[in-house]
């Protein structure tokens, strides 16, 4: 399962061998990883990751989820104007991106 992590993009958050116990998986130890959200879209635009263009190019109306979300993420990335930065998206959310 870590390699198709690894595949996407994710990183661990400690050394690889560092495994923990993640309480609703009956504290089964696993690697902590974590995505670079802010540039995944830049880094597989570059490196011509096989799931591009899906993920940030195709508009699938029957998987639509943000249908009942206002704002820049409830439209269709073809559609948006500027992308946020970071602060901007910080604003957005409410919460700090790490």
């Amino acid at each position: 399962m870590d390699r198709q992590y690894l595949r996407l993009g994710f990183v661990d958050v400690y050394d690889s061998d560092t495994l923990l116990p993640i309480s609703w998986s009956e504290n089964i130890p696993m690697r902590l990883m974590a995505l670079e959200t802010i540039s995944c879209e830049r880094e597989w635009r570059r490196i011509g990751h096989p799931l591009y263009a899906f993920m940030f190019n195709d508009y699938t109306p029957d998987i639509e989820i943000f249908n009942s979300v206002s704002g820049v993420w409830a439209r269709p990335r073809n559609r948006i104007a500027n992308v946020p930065d970071e602060a901007q998206i910080d604003q957005m959310l409410g919460i700090p991106l790490v």
